[in-house]
């Protein structure tokens, strides 16, 4: 990751501010009761900063983007709230590689399989369980745009 993507990303998060009632209307008509629930267990700065992906995602589209590629944007990282870590934790985080094991640090970077399985757990459909796993069948422009929409 370059470092200047994740210092925008640590000041963002410093910054978060809760979503207004308008945007939070916009989160609920694109996910599931299962996945809603998911949204709702991530702080502010993550609420905000996957709200402004899907958004941007969403954006970037002709026309209307499918629901499950916007609750996918919606929910990328969701399965870093398993960690249970705040900002400057994760900060440390992104600089260690442990991925073994069952510890914070290594439930951190299995984000994506942690997250498609609590997607799945949810009740979401299989595309948008696909895109946040980035498992092989998940449709590749999706993928592409969802990838893009996170570089802030």
């Amino acid at each position: 990751m370059k470092l200047a993507h994740l210092a925008r990303r640590y000041w963002r998060s410093l910054r978060a501010q809760s979503l207004d009632p308008t945007e939070e209307r916009w989160v609920r008509d694109r996910l599931l009761v299962g996945e809603q629930q998911l949204f709702d267990s991530m702080s502010t700065a993550d609420q905000r900063h996957h709200w402004e992906v899907a958004r941007r995602l969403c954006d970037s589209l002709p026309g209307d983007a499918p629901r499950a590629w916007c609750a996918a944007a919606l929910l990328h990282d969701v399965g870093k709230v398993t960690a249970g870590m705040g900002t400057h934790r994760r900060v440390l985080a992104t600089m260690l590689r442990f991925r073994r094991g069952d510890h914070a640090v290594a439930r951190y970077h299995r984000h994506e399989d942690i997250g498609a399985s609590l997607l799945l757990a949810a009740g979401s459909d299989h595309e948008t369980i696909a895109l946040v796993g980035h498992w092989p069948d998940a449709p590749e422009q999706a993928l592409e745009h969802l990838l893009r929409a996170d570089e802030i």
